[in-house]
């Protein structure tokens, strides 16, 4: 009994000890190392396009937008877009370029030039002539990516008017822009 207590002991001391597999003891060749595995960084931080839909300014009111996403650093991410929707006609198109700064949640700055309202000319009930007024566009917003590249935004946005404008048209323009995107690589 005492014997089998001892050598209990000192195979208890031995482990604690860190011994060592036999085949080191013998002078044999160590193990393998673990293979080292590289980590590519989440679509968030790197450089990629992006497709979203929603409602706003920056998407010519209802529409879809294409953008490319470009981190400058891992917070601070640039994007330029081109937008194109249903509510001003097929034809309108909204371009600029948005900056937000965060990795996760966001804060978002929007600056373009997009369209503010349209002007018709109707005659009994026909539409004769349609014409958009543009002018620059800026917003300032929320926005949340994950790592999958899903995203979604809220801005406000403020846009002036200027060009092809009638003289009696509206002075500014108000949108609330909602959208929902994700990164394709």
């Amino acid at each position: 009994m005492l014997r089998s207590w001892r050598r209990t002991a000192v195979f208890v001391v031995v482990l604690a000890a860190g011994a060592r597999p036999a085949a080191h003891a013998q002078g044999q060749a160590p193990l393998p190392a673990a293979p080292v595995v590289a980590i590519q960084p989440v679509k968030r931080e790197r450089p990629g396009l992006g497709l979203s839909f929603g409602g706003g300014m920056a998407y010519t009111g209802i529409g879809l937008q294409a953008r490319y996403d470009v981190p400058l650093r891992p917070w601070w991410t640039m994007s330029p877009y081109v937008a194109n929707g249903l509510v001003f006609g097929w034809t309108a198109v909204a371009g600029g370029v948005t900056t937000s700064v965060g990795r996760r949640h966001r804060v978002v700055v929007d600056v373009g030039v997009a369209p503010s309202y349209a002007t018709r000319l109707n005659l009994h009930g026909t539409t004769v002539t349609e014409r958009r007024v543009y002018g620059p566009m800026t917003g300032f917003g929320y926005e949340y990516m994950s790592d999958n590249g899903a995203w979604q935004r809220m801005t406000f946005e403020y846009g002036w008017p200027l060009w092809n404008a009638p003289p009696l048209g509206l002075d500014r323009a108000i949108f609330v822009c909602f959208a929902a995107g994700w990164r394709l690589w």
